[in-house]
């Protein structure tokens, strides 16, 4: 009799386990996602500011860039005219669009399409407050 309860038991354990295996994401759902991750402010201008503004177009020869003939002379295609827009007060207003308006020569950047993310907002606002390094 102990044997026939084992062999029933060793049975049944094997059949449920696989069960197990097949329902393991009914039984054990994912976890809910956790909070956004935090927007990382690079503080460089190689790594943080060139890609955001080269996203949206800014260094083209038809908008800020050095080739061309860039947009109010603010030139966002080096380290040199970005540094110099930036020091002027003409790039942090610009991009965040809670403070530019247009009066004062300056305008909402960039001029046409999307603005930036507040992540980029941030990103480039660090850069600048950091002492805006060539890097």
């Amino acid at each position: 009799m102990k044997k026939t309860l084992f062999a029933f038991v060793a049975i049944c354990g094997l059949f449920m386990s696989g069960c197990l295996k097949d329902n393991y994401s009914v039984i054990h759902p994912p976890p809910a996602p956790g909070p956004p991750k935090p927007c990382d402010t690079v503080s460089s201008f190689s790594l943080g500011v060139t890609p955001i503004f080269t996203k949206y177009g800014c260094t083209a020869v038809n908008c800020h860039a050095t080739a061309g003939t860039p947009g109010s002379g603010v030139v966002l295609d080096t380290w040199k005219g970005t540094n110099k827009a930036n020091n002027n007060g003409l790039l942090l207003p610009a991009i965040n669009h809670a403070q530019a308006n247009g009066n004062g020569g300056i305008f909402w950047m960039p001029l046409t399409g999307n603005s930036l993310t507040a992540c980029e907002v941030a990103q480039i606002t660090k850069w600048a407050n950091e002492g805006a390094p060539n890097n």
